[in-house]
């Protein structure tokens, strides 16, 4: 019996030690592999959030680049409507700037060009007030020659008549009785033939009754007076156009 008692003990203390054995051995196996999935728990969840967390900064970033653009964006916007209205406002300077010299330039030329035309106006009517002045002297001048010309010629009659009548004896037109004289007993002179043609030439004619610098030669200019001096207007259009 006791060696049976014996026998059943070591038995069940085998059976335990085996038992504590199997179930330390299990433990230590479970113990590893609940480690072991810990870990591997820890290092999905590791790599899951780190996967998270760059696709999360990923999208911060892109939320920062639109956020950046979208403020440059606006920024150049901004630059670009002022520096449109600061190139417009040049423009316009340059513009008014331009207009005006050119405005100036103009009115500088008008000036001169009034000038010279109111020069050029002044010329001509001091001309035509000089030529004016020639023509009323040579008027004058030609009135003085042809009145000395006439009293030349009534005292050239003046002697023609006396060398033809000569022989006259002179009468008292004051006394109350004149005697009669017999012209045939009165003796005859013989007289000279005297050309009294000779002295007067067609120069000489022309020097002093032509007008203007009109002389007896021949002139190929265009004459805008007749040649003789004529009081009436119509008579000096009607020399004119026989000159045509």
């Amino acid at each position: 019996m006791p060696v049976r008692e014996n026998i059943l003990t070591s038995s069940f203390e085998i059976a335990f030690a085996l038992a504590f054995r199997r179930g330390t051995a299990s433990g230590k196996l479970f113990l590893k592999q609940k480690k072991s999935a810990v870990k591997i728990q820890a290092a999905w969840r590791g790599y899951h959030d780190r996967k998270s967390y760059v696709k999360m900064q990923h999208g911060f970033q892109r939320l920062q680049a639109v956020i950046r653009s979208r403020h440059i964006r606006l920024q150049y916007q901004k630059s670009q409507a002022i520096i449109s209205k600061l190139q417009a406002r040049c423009r316009g300077y340059l513009l008014r700037k331009r207009l005006a010299q050119e405005k100036t330039a103009i009115l500088v030329l008008q000036t001169y060009t009034r000038g010279m035309l109111a020069r050029n106006r002044y010329r001509r009517m001091r001309k035509s007030e000089l030529l004016n002045q020639q023509d009323i002297a040579m008027q004058k001048k030609r009135h003085m020659v042809q009145k000395e010309l006439l009293q030349q010629q009534e005292k050239e009659n003046l002697e023609m008549v006396e060398q033809v009548f000569g022989f006259l004896p002179l009468m008292d037109l004051d006394s109350p009785s004149l005697d009669e004289i017999d012209l045939d007993a009165l003796p005859l002179e013989l007289e000279k033939e005297v050309d009294y043609l000779s002295d007067f030439t067609f120069s000489k004619f022309a020097a002093t009754y032509f007008q203007g610098s009109a002389t007896d030669t021949h002139i190929r200019k265009t004459l805008h007076q007749p040649l003789l001096y004529h009081e009436d207007h119509g008579d000096v259009l009607v020399r004119l156009s026989m000159l045509y």
